[in-house]
């Protein structure tokens, strides 16, 4: 069987290769010169806002959930099991109003993913979209029912939602009323408990981040006085500590993290022309700062995600941008993330890093959060997004390293 037949598997293998990735590459580096291969996966609406991963049919494979904020739809593409290269098979699984956010998570413990959904605009509102739980109903639209979580509606404008545990769910928001709040079930009578004001969040990440057996939520928030990345600790019994990090100085965009030699790494990309690298222990505290400046001929900051791009063992950059119109919206930055200056304080000069192209500069304005993940199934991880205003839609670029590889010595 090839590996075109066999490319999806198990979405947990498949986020793996976000840092394992493991290539034998030709010792040239023109390979790197030239923009990778674009896909498109859905290209159904309009205002492609957003990519999130999870398995709503349950056979094995990674499906993407993503809202579309001007045509108004939630939808779900399907991984296929043949290959990805053409247009997947998709469903709408609900219709709202300026959807900002929609990711995948069984709501209702039946064992059947849902999607929940994030609003802006005049709806205001985070919705559940429920699995009709069946492999012949689940791409069905009219199978599928959406039913609005009544604390939420008209009191913020949504924008990013994260699972906490299997029965609570985060909530982040933009002003008016911007905040990190929690749903105690979801359900649509859940209640709503705001446990950080905000002025616009972006990114939220469920991880223990003290290693004290408890979940925390990593943060980014874009706008207002208390700005920046930092993590909301658990203390019991409904308790949160808010521990700012870095970035105060910045409108700070979508983050990644990971994990490596016992210190943990957080990457934000900015609208301040750098990318904030921070690196600390892993109980959470002595965190350091490095900048990397935003290439030339490049795109606003928007998001940034970890991956070994190149296969040489050590993890790099990718990032995407919005306004990028005759610039790059889409590029990798070599390392080293693992090595370099200890820390860079408000006004340093940033690092320069050497930049490769993934998406060019003839195509895409508005670029999103990313996904790693090796959708071909030839050991490198390609790169998942969308592109919302030139409606490119969901797409993905084919990393070039495996078609250039030395043969096996």
């Amino acid at each position: 069987m090839s590996d075109r037949n066999t490319w999806a598997g198990n979405l947990v293998a498949l986020t793996l290769l976000v840092t394992s990735a493991s290539t034998c590459l030709s010792g040239s580096d023109e390979v790197w010169q030239h923009p990778w291969r674009l896909h498109t996966i859905d290209q159904s609406s309009r205002g492609a806002d957003g990519v999130r991963l999870g398995d709503v049919n349950r056979d094995g494979r990674a499906d993407i959930a993503t809202g579309w904020e001007e045509g108004g739809q939630i939808r779900v593409a399907f991984g296929p099991s043949q290959s990805p290269d053409g247009v997947w098979p998709s469903v709408v699984v609900g219709q709202v109003r300026s959807p900002e956010d929609a990711f995948i998570c069984d709501v209702n413990a039946d064992a059947w993913p849902d999607v929940v959904s994030c609003c802006e605009g005049g709806e205001q509102s985070v919705f559940l979209h429920l699995n009709p739980g069946s492999s012949a109903s689940v791409v069905d639209a009219d199978a599928w029912t959406t039913v609005p979580v009544r604390s939420t509606q008209k009191v913020s404008r949504w924008m990013f939602a994260e699972q906490l545990d299997e029965r609570r769910l985060v909530l982040g928001s933009k002003n008016p009323s911007g905040q990190i709040g929690l749903l105690d079930a979801a359900s649509a009578d859940a209640t709503l408990q705001t446990i950080r004001p905000a002025g616009w969040i972006m990114s939220l990440r469920v991880l223990d981040m003290d290693a004290d057996g408890d979940a925390d939520i990593l943060y980014s928030d874009r706008k207002g006085a208390r700005r920046g990345v930092g993590w909301l600790e658990q203390k019991g019994n409904g308790r949160w500590q808010d521990r700012q990090i870095a970035g105060g100085d910045c409108e700070v965009m979508f983050l990644d993290v990971c994990t490596r030699d016992d210190r943990r790494y957080i990457a934000c990309n900015t609208r301040n022309e750098q990318i904030l690298l921070i690196s600390g222990t892993l109980q959470g505290d002595g965190w350091r700062v490095r900048r990397i400046a935003h290439p030339a001929e490049s795109g606003a900051g928007k998001a940034v995600a970890f991956g070994d791009v190149d296969g040489d063992g050590n993890p790099d950059l990718v990032c995407t941008c919005g306004l990028a119109g005759g610039k790059h919206g889409a590029y990798w930055l070599r390392g080293p993330v693992l090595a370099g200056p200890h820390a860079a304080g408000p006004g340093s000069e940033p690092e320069r890093w050497s930049m490769q192209p993934v998406s060019g500069k003839e195509i895409g304005e508005k670029f999103d959060r990313i996904e790693l993940l090796d959708l071909d199934g030839d050991g490198d991880p390609d790169l998942l997004t969308c592109e919302e205003r030139e409606n490119l839609g969901v797409i993905w670029y084919e990393n070039p390293s495996r078609r250039h590889q030395l043969p096996s010595r």
